[in-house]
């Protein structure tokens, strides 16, 4: 009770946009979110908000359905996904995200479909979730096709296979 499902699926075509999966999936969220009641909004907009506080903007950019929950962020963080340390800054802030989102009173199910298609950053984020010891409400789900994921693939690194 009180826990919600969110699924994103990973298009072959798509490949070369980072995230796309993990995007939709929590577009998704947060159509689903804004059908709530104010008050569960306004608890999850407040969670959100003491969770990446002045990064929001750099989330919102990404998803913007977030705007739905959070408003517009005050203040603008100049952000450029190139570097090693701004993917290490986008997985922590995801995973705030993910802590704000998912909680023991609301647990959250992410469910990503066609692994065998995402691109590195996207199982690099799935690997932090996973080993992140804070994020007990959130369960992640996969699934891929074995046949397409060779020796190599991120995703094989990923499993240890």
């Amino acid at each position: 009770k009180g826990g919600c499902f969110i699924a994103g699926k990973f298009d072959e075509t798509r490949k070369t946009q980072p995230l796309s999966a993990v995007v939709d999936a929590l577009e998704h969220y947060c159509d689903l979110l804004v059908m709530e009641s104010p008050d569960t909004i306004g608890e999850v907009r407040q969670a959100i908000k003491d969770s990446v506080g002045d990064d929001a903007s750099i989330l919102t950019g990404l998803v913007p359905g977030l705007l739905k929950i959070i408003g517009q962020p005050e203040g603008k963080t100049s952000f450029t996904l190139g570097s090693m340390e701004a993917h290490k800054r986008l997985v922590y802030l995801f995973g705030r995200l993910m802590g704000a989102i998912a909680r023991p009173s609301r647990p959250l199910i992410f469910f990503l479909d066609d692994l065998q298609w995402a691109d590195e950053f996207s199982i690099e984020l799935l690997r932090s979730f996973v080993c992140d010891t804070f994020l007990p409400s959130l369960l992640i789900l996969g699934c891929y096709r074995e046949n397409e994921v060779g020796d190599g693939h991120p995703l094989q690194v990923m499993l240890g296979k």
